[in-house]
Parts: structure tokens; sequence; C-alpha cells
């Protein structure tokens, strides 16, 4: 059985030590399963927004290479290094089958379909509330600046 490893780490200039840490742990899952490593890819980028999707050079040649066979399994660390929106996730798995391979997450691995409906609906309801939350950090850290400026 022949397997990829996809890493990533969430900043443009991260410590080597992240995506190594993501890649030895990858492999050991292969290695305790007998799949033959065969290609690592990696990103520097953030893994929420459309935006940051388009970066991913990374992703779209490990997605290229699933298309043309001969892949088994896609072998990550965790969901959130294919994207944080579990339903983006959920998307690229589904290409991913398409392609005839499986996406392996080696702490995720024991979670059924189920439960990734539900996460992705906790998901979808707490980026909401992130997102207001965000919005009003922001008002309240512009106000302040304003008031400190007029000062």
């Amino acid at each position: 059985m022949n397997a990829v490893i996809y890493v990533r780490a969430s900043s443009s200039s991260p410590d080597a030590h992240v995506l190594v840490d993501q890649i030895a742990a990858c492999g050991g899952l292969c290695e305790r399963n007998g799949w033959a490593v065969i290609g690592i890819f990696y990103d520097t980028s953030s893994g929420s927004g459309t935006l940051a999707q388009k970066k991913r050079t990374g992703l779209h040649a490990l997605l290229a290479i699933i298309e043309q066979g001969d892949i088994d399994y896609v072998v990550i660390e965790t969901a959130d290094r294919i994207a944080r929106d579990r339903i983006y996730t959920s998307a690229i798995q589904e290409d991913i089958e398409r392609a005839g391979a499986q996406l392996v997450s080696v702490s995720d691995s024991d979670r059924t379909g189920i439960a990734d409906t539900i996460l992705a609906l906790f998901d979808t309801a707490f980026r909401d509330d992130w997102i207001a939350r965000i919005k009003r950090g922001t008002h309240a850290s512009v106000s302040a600046r304003r008031a400190d400026l007029s000062k």
C-alpha cells in the first residue's frame, strides 16, 4: 500500500520542528501499518479562508498526484492540517476518495462519518461566534486607540 503525507504549518515562517514533528507522526502511522511513503507534501500558510486555499501549492500538488492513481492513503496529523473549516476538509476528503485513496489522520483515525458531521456542525456554530468576538475585539481596540490619540 502506498501513502503520501501532507503537513502544514499555520504561518509563512514556521519553525522547522513544526513540520518535522508532523512528518514524524504521520510517518510513524505509515510504518505501523506497513504503508510505503512515496511522497511528502507541505504548505506554510493559514488553513482558513478561501484566499489561503489558493496559496496551498503543496495541497494542490498532492491532489494532482492522487488523481494519477497508485496512492492508497493520504496521511495527515489532524484534520485541521487540511483546513480549519471541516466542511472544506470534507470536500477535500471527497476529492481524495473519488481518486481512489483514503484520508487518514493520525489523531482522528478512529472517528466515524457521523463524528465528522457533528464536528462540522460545531465548527460552523463556533466559527460564527468566533467571528463576532473578533469584530467586537477589533472595534474595542480601534476605539481605545482613537481615545489615546485624542488625548
